[in-house]
């Protein structure tokens, strides 16, 4: 107990710890109105390109030859330049003038992706969208009426609840984990560092249980600062913009198929793999504090060992990938949900300068999201439940053991 202590006082008593929590806090205002200034220009930016579609569907469909210069056009063109593109006719345009009153009825949206497969086939048009992307969209649209909620994005949202999945996508992914071992794992670093001589003349299991004390309240207090930071920053977003719904679906990935589950849920998951995640990223840092000596020299090879193995693990696949820890770094990958909020428009240039820009053209841009045969793919390679906990309790135990081992003969 008094070792914890100990430890708890010299954490606050380090200057450099006291500052970098205080910026973070007082960066989580800023973050809160930065992301309500990145919703706002996406919703315009989605707005504005609806509307440029609208005008100009109109001119294309007043021309007595459209039909026969889209498909002129579609046929012409090399079939890898023929890029999303289709048309909806009558019913594109109602869905346009909807939109561009700012009024997006879901049923209308779910006509055009019903009907998508027919509708690219008599336009000899060439689709990007998976299957799957239709399907789950579809799903997606449906959920949200029966629960009475309007769509809204889980990647930058103004509500609690949209604020919530920002903050806690951002700390718990691999660079959110690096910045905390910094800021609660750099004090077993200098401590280490000043009593290094002292501990050499100690006994071998006084040594593990020094190690050990610092591993379990340096997790201890990551998790209690995280919990306070997430509901503070929850606090203030709900003040300021409401709290939102808990309930809110978000579609999760699986390997044959997609489920439905509420936000909070989607939250628990990702949460549960951060906290063996963290735990696996900090005992590697007392691997690299009891090898190296210096606690900064030690922060920059934890970085460099994290990212390098991170990125290999994942450009490169083998068999036994699914048991490699590197893979699961980054825990929000590993809960592959979706979210179709975001919207990129793409238009094309006739070659005698006509401009027809088909709506509707989706594409997920941020790569935290998969889609369709992608998802299959990474989730059969890569994530199992039973490689994960066997690979990460084998990885743990086998860090902290090496690092008592190297501690005793020190």
């Amino acid at each position: 107990m008094e070792n914890t202590n100990l430890i708890i006082k010299n954490f606050f008593k380090t200057k450099k710890n006291i500052v970098m929590l205080s910026v973070l806090f007082i960066l989580l205002p800023f973050l809160l109105f930065f992301n309500k200034s990145i919703l706002s220009k996406e919703q315009t930016s989605r707005l504005d390109y609806l509307k440029e579609d609208y005008q100009s569907l109109l001119l294309i469909y007043s021309s007595t030859n459209a039909e026969k210069e889209l498909q002129k056009w579609s046929l012409e063109y090399p079939k890898e330049d023929r890029k999303v593109f289709f048309c909806y006719h009558n019913q594109e345009i109602e869905y346009l003038k909807n939109v561009s009153e700012k009024i997006v009825p879901l049923n209308i949206e779910n006509i055009f992706l019903k009907d998508y497969k027919t509708v690219t086939e008599l336009n000899h048009v060439e689709s990007r969208l998976t299957d799957n992307y239709i399907r789950n969209k579809v799903l997606s649209n449906e959920k949200l009426e029966r629960l009475g909620l309007e769509e809204e994005s889980l990647r930058y949202g103004i509500t609690g609840v949209g604020f919530l999945n920002f903050l806690v996508n951002i700390m718990c992914s691999l660079p959110g984990m690096l910045f905390l071992v910094y800021i609660f794992g750099d004090p077993f670093g200098k401590a280490y560092e000043s009593e290094k001589i002292k501990l050499s003349f100690t006994q071998p299991k006084n040594r593990a249980n020094f190690i050990l004390s610092h591993l379990f309240i340096s997790y201890i207090q990551t998790m209690v600062f995280l919990f306070v930071f997430l509901v503070l920053g929850f606090f203030l977003s709900s003040v300021i913009y409401g709290s939102g719904n808990f309930d809110y679906p978000v579609l999760i990935s699986k390997v044959n198929t997609t489920i439905f589950i509420p936000i909070w849920k989607y939250w628990v998951r990702i949460m549960f793999i951060f906290g063996i995640n963290y735990l696996f990223i900090l005992v590697l840092y007392q691997l690299c504090v009891v090898y190296f000596k210096k606690s900064v020299l030690s922060f920059i090879y934890l970085v460099i060992i994290s990212l390098l193995g991170y990125y290999l693990s994942r450009l490169i696949r083998t068999p036994v990938s699914g048991y490699n820890p590197f893979v699961y770094l980054d825990s929000v990958k590993n809960i592959i949900g979706i979210d179709y909020t975001n919207i990129k428009y793409l238009s094309g240039e006739h070659a005698d300068g006509l401009d027809f820009i088909k709506v509707f053209r989706l594409f997920i841009q941020n790569e935290s999201y998969f889609n369709g045969e992608n998802v299959s793919k990474l989730l059969k390679e890569n994530f199992s439940v039973f490689k994960y906990f066997f690979s990460m309790l084998v990885s743990i135990i086998l860090v902290i053991f090496s690092t008592v081992k190297k501690a005793e003969k020190s």
